[in-house]
Order: structure tokens, then sequence, then C-alpha cells
């Protein structure tokens, strides 16, 4: 029973971050500047909530400024390339056990489960 509060609590906690993240991203103009993210610092009254928020914006302002390039999928050598695949064989399945005794018949042990070889 204790289990299932502290998840609650937790998801609670979650549940208000988020809320909180997001009334304060489209309640701005959207533009956030990580160098006052960063500069200030944590104060005596900061909840663990408030601290991890500035630190997750200061992350997604970073992740903002990613320019990922697609010319290499367009690159004439890139377009050249050949898929190599193989197909594999079948194979025959191993024991049904395969931590049985060897010599065992097939789904029958022939101890107790606690031998050691």
């Amino acid at each position: 029973m204790h289990g299932n509060k502290l998840i609650i609590g937790i998801t609670a906690l979650f549940v208000i971050v988020v809320l909180g993240l997001a009334l304060f991203y489209f309640a701005g103009d959207g533009m956030t500047d990580s160098r006052t993210l960063s500069v200030a610092g944590p104060n005596a009254t900061d909840t663990p909530a408030i601290v991890a928020g500035r630190d997750f914006l200061v992350v997604l302002n970073k992740f903002e400024r990613i320019k990922l390039s697609t010319s290499t999928l367009e690159d004439r050598v890139f377009l050249s390339l050949k898929d190599q695949s193989v197909t594999l064989p079948e194979e025959p399945l191993g024991r049904s056990n395969p931590f049985d005794v060897l010599g065992a018949k097939t789904g029958t042990s022939s101890g107790s489960g606690n031998r050691r070889p």
C-alpha cells in the first residue's frame, strides 16, 4: 500500500513539473536565453522540482540549436550502396531444457536441480 502512495506522489510531482514547464514556455515568447538560465543559481527556497525544471530547460534549449545536415543521404556514394543482407538458413532447435543433465530424456530432469556437474 505504501508503494502505491509513493508511485502516486512521484506521478503527481512529474505532472506538476510538466505543467509548470508548459505554462512557463507557452506563457513567454518561447525564446529563452541559456545565459539567463545558467546564471540564475539555485535559491534556498527552490524546490527540487524547480531545480529540475530549470535544468530541463537548459538542456532543451541546447537541443533547439542542433542543426542536422541531410547532405550525406543525398551523396552519390551513399546512394550507390547496395543491400548486402544474407538470409540465414534454418537450423535445428537445441534442447528444450539447455540446463538439463546431459543424456537425460527431453523434458525431464534426473536431479533435484541443486546438483552441480
